[in-house]
């Protein structure tokens, strides 16, 4: 006996059971030259899915930094934002984390999604021909080159002997043999000659132009100029000293 409700057609009411978290990650460039630093993201919860509810990002200057809330969340699965620092030039990494509705939280992970080099300070440099040397009897010179950038590093360097036609870029290096001071804006008459140098850092900036003068002679050298500069300082004392005793020589 007993009256029995009948099984309903349709379900009454239904629970999503969703324990995994979601997941999500972001991309940012490697160097930012300053402004906005634009960053990209993704977001993506594994089925049985109860639905995206929101992730957020996050940031730090240099590993040993606080993770911070960047002010900045979204509830889509992808799109992009906008990031400036507030705390000077550096490495900033960034994080994603995303939050599902069924409450579960994604971890961001220590080292964060990616990071940024933000460098807006161009390098610095300086440039002496033939170690600071006031005379050259050859128009092919050594440039002593020193250089520095405190976020990004030293890239690259080129010359140019008017200021206005430049050698391509290459390597950096403290020291740069067999320019030729006729070539790139030169010319081969004697006189005062002026090499420019300028630095590129990793992040993309060009320094100024940093400039020194030597003077381009032909006259014959000086006695005693072992070295052939037209001059006669340490630099023959070594000349001399490295040849002294020698038999047979010539010139």
């Amino acid at each position: 006996g007993g009256n029995w409700e009948a099984y309903p057609t349709a379900p009454e009411d239904q629970t999503m059971y969703d324990t995994v978290a979601p997941s999500s990650s972001l991309s940012s460039p490697t160097y930012d030259l300053g402004g906005a630093i634009s960053i990209s993201f993704s977001a993506s919860d594994p089925s049985p899915s109860s639905g995206l509810e929101w992730v957020d990002f996050w940031y730090k200057k240099e590993s040993s930094g606080i993770w911070t809330y960047t002010g900045f969340f979204s509830t889509s699965l992808n799109g992009s934002f906008s990031f400036t620092p507030g705390a000077g030039d550096g490495t900033y990494y960034f994080a994603s984390r995303a939050k599902d509705l069924a409450q579960n939280l994604e971890s961001y992970p220590q080292d964060g999604d990616d990071r940024t080099v933000y460098d807006t300070i161009p390098p610095a440099g300086t440039i002496a021909i033939n170690n600071n040397d006031t005379l050259t009897g050859s128009l092919i010179v050594t440039l002593n080159l020193s250089a520095s950038d405190a976020t990004s590093g030293i890239y690259r360097m080129q010359f140019s002997n008017n200021n206005s036609t430049w050698s391509p870029w290459e390597a950096y290096q403290s020291v740069r043999s067999g320019w030729d001071l006729s070539l790139y804006g030169g010319d081969a008459l004697t006189g005062s000659k002026i090499t420019y140098v300028r630095f590129q850092d990793r992040a993309g900036h060009i320094s100024v132009s940093y400039a020194d003068t030597i003077t381009y002679t032909d006259l014959p050298p000086c006695e005693g100029d072992f070295d052939g500069d037209h001059d006669v300082d340490p630099a023959d004392l070594a000349v001399f000293a490295a040849n002294f005793g020698r038999t047979g020589c010539t010139g």
